[in-house]
């Protein structure tokens, strides 16, 4: 796959899972008001570990290729280690995000969470990762963007909204994470340890702090399963396979993208309508996705 079909592939990647977790925050705000945030993350893993591991057997059955980038000659890690490391990371951000969207509306969670966007890139620099000027130009652009289209009343913060805050600084974590393993591994078998650890951590944490109701976590059903199969199994997959062709901080510019098909998600399935100040915010998002794109020429020194 040549340079050029590879970055059309990555971001293709990344925007669908963009696409499927900004349509996942309604199924994860409607469970909190039947089940425990560790029952339905415990729940969501468990599906997306037996998902991918039903995708593990059917590609060996059948000797599907494996989706490659030219091998990083100073990275050579291990597929059980990296699955491991990325289940916790995971279980981190997903945990402290569900325990505070408990509290926060929907917008207000969505807008927050992808403050990751911010964190990316200053993780970034401590990792001593060269950040183009127009990359910050473009994560500036979202996060105004994100603001306008989220947060529609005057901003506070609460306690929930901290802990959401917290989520997203793990999730730039998570996203560095993936940027160091999935270029040399394979990203189903990687994505299927990830959920096989958060299983294995949310379902203690639940068996302590909780009390699962079986009755409740059938009437979640419909929105565990979206949230198993889709958000976790084949978009977190997708990110893994997105992110071997694109750079972590142009990654999190093309999945900031949730909050606009989230917005999108409620005009089509809810019948709602986009303010102009949110129209504004969606244009903000999608300026400067084009603009982390497009490749300016280094800059001259004059003399």
């Amino acid at each position: 796959m040549t340079h050029k079909h590879g970055t059309l592939f990555g971001n293709t990647a990344l925007t669908l899972t963009a696409l499927i977790w900004g349509s996942s925050f309604v199924s994860q705000k409607a469970s909190m008001d039947l089940i425990g945030p560790f029952t339905f993350l415990t729940s969501r893993s468990l599906l997306a570990f037996i998902f991918l591991l039903i995708v593990i057997i059917v590609k060996s059955r059948f000797n599907l290729p494996v989706i490659t980038t030219a091998p990083k000659a100073d990275k050579n890690p291990s597929l059980i280690k990296g699955g491991v490391i990325c289940g916790c990371v995971i279980f981190l951000a997903a945990g402290i995000q569900q325990v505070g969207i408990v509290h926060t509306s929907a917008s207000k969670a969505g807008f927050i969470t992808a403050i990751y966007v911010v964190f990316v890139p200053i993780l970034g620099v401590f990792l001593k990762h060269k950040i183009q000027k127009q990359i910050w130009f473009s994560i500036s652009l979202v996060a105004i963007g994100l603001y306008l289209l989220c947060i529609t009343e005057s901003f506070s913060m609460n306690r929930s909204d901290i802990l959401v805050l917290v989520g997203s600084l793990f999730w730039g974590i998570q996203i560095m994470v993936v940027d160091y393993y999935s270029p040399n591994l394979d990203c189903i078998k990687l994505s299927c340890i990830q959920f096989a650890t958060c299983f294995v951590l949310s379902s203690a944490v639940t068996l302590i702090t909780e009390t699962p109701d079986i009755h409740a976590i059938f009437k979640c059903g419909i929105h565990i399963i979206y949230a198993g199969v889709f958000a976790s199994g084949i978009a977190f997959t997708l990110q893994m396979v997105g992110q071997k062709f694109a750079r972590a901080s142009v990654a999190c510019i093309i999945m900031s993208l949730e909050s606009v098909f989230a917005a999108f998600s409620g005009m089509l399935l809810l019948g709602e309508s986009l303010t102009l100040r949110e129209s504004t915010g969606c244009i903000l998002v999608f300026l400067a996705i084009i603009i982390a794109q497009v490749p300016f020429p280094p800059s001259k020194k004059v003399d």
